[in-house]
C-alpha cells in the first residue's frame, strides 16, 4: 500500500513541482544506489531521515481529493496504512509490548551495577548503543567493559563474536545482549554453544529485547 502511494506521490508531484520531484527523488534514488555498492549503509538509523520524505510523497495524493474520485481511493488506503500502524503502536505502548524500543535493557543494566567491581562485562555489538546511552543516566560503570567487535559484514556477526569470547581471559563476566541487529537471535545461540563448551552459565536472565548471562569462563 505505501508503495501505491509513493509511485502515485511522485506522479503527481512530477506533474505539479518537476523541482521538488527531482530533489525528492533523487535524494532516495541515490541513498538506496550507495547502498546497492556499499558505499553507505541503508538500514537503522537512516530510514529515520528519510521518512519525512516518504511520508510527505505518500499523502501527497490526499491533495487531489477535490479534483477527483480517485483520490478517495487513495486516501482510504493511506488511512488504513497509516491508522493501522498507529493502531498497533499504541496498542503496544499501552500493554508495554514495544520489543523494537528496547526499553527492558534498563532492568539488566541495574543488575550490572550491583555486580562485584572484579567481574567484567562483555557487550555484544548490538548492546553498544544502549549501553552507551543510559550509562550517563545510571552512573553505569566503564572501566571494566569489554566492547563487542563490530563486523564489517553482519553476515558474519556470529564469527565475531566467537572469536570476542575466545579472546576473553578466564574468570567471571556478564554478557549483555540487546536485540539491535537482525542477527541477533542466531548471534545468541553461537554465543550460547560456545559458552556451554568452555564456561558454566551461572546465571541467565531473558527478556523480550535483551539478555544478561554470567558466566564462569575456564
Amino acid at each position: 500500500m505505501l508503495l501505491i502511494l509513493l509511485v502515485c506521490g511522485f506522479y503527481f508531484l512530477f506533474k505539479r513541482n518537476k523541482f521538488y520531484f527531482w530533489t525528492l527523488f533523487l535524494t532516495i534514488f541515490y541513498t538506496l544506489l550507495a547502498a546497492l555498492f556499499k558505499f553507505y549503509p541503508f538500514e537503522r538509523r537512516l530510514i529515520l531521515f528519510l521518512l519525512p520524505v516518504l511520508i510527505v510523497v505518500s499523502i501527497y495524493p490526499l491533495d487531489n481529493l477535490k479534483k477527483n474520485f480517485q483520490s478517495w481511493i487513495l486516501a482510504i488506503i493511506a488511512f488504513i496504512f497509516f491508522g493501522y500502524g498507529i493502531f498497533n503502536f499504541s496498542k503496544d505502548f499501552i500493554t508495554g509490548n514495544i520489543s523494537y524500543l528496547r526499553q527492558d535493557v534498563k532492568p539488566l543494566l541495574c543488575e550490572i551495577i550491583k555486580k562485584d567491581k572484579s567481574e567484567k562485562l562483555y557487550l555484544y555489538y548490538g548492546s553498544l548503543t544502549s549501553y552507551s546511552y543510559y550509562s550517563k543516566i545510571m552512573d553505569l560503570p566503564y572501566d571494566s567493559v569489554i566492547a563487542g567487535t563490530y563486523p564489517k559484514d553482519e553476515k558474519l556477526s556470529r564469527e565475531y563474536l566467537v572469536n570476542d569470547l575466545e579472546q576473553i581471559p578466564q574468570g567471571i563476566y556478564y554478557l549483555l545482549f540487546v536485540k539491535g541487529t537482525w542477527t541477533y537471535e542466531r548471534d545468541i545461540e553461537a554465543a550460547l554453544t560456545w559458552l556451554n563448551k568452555n564456561s558454566s552459565i551461572e546465571e541467565d536472565i531473558q527478556l523480550k529485547s535483551a539478555r544478561l548471562l554470567k558466566v564462569k569462563i575456564r
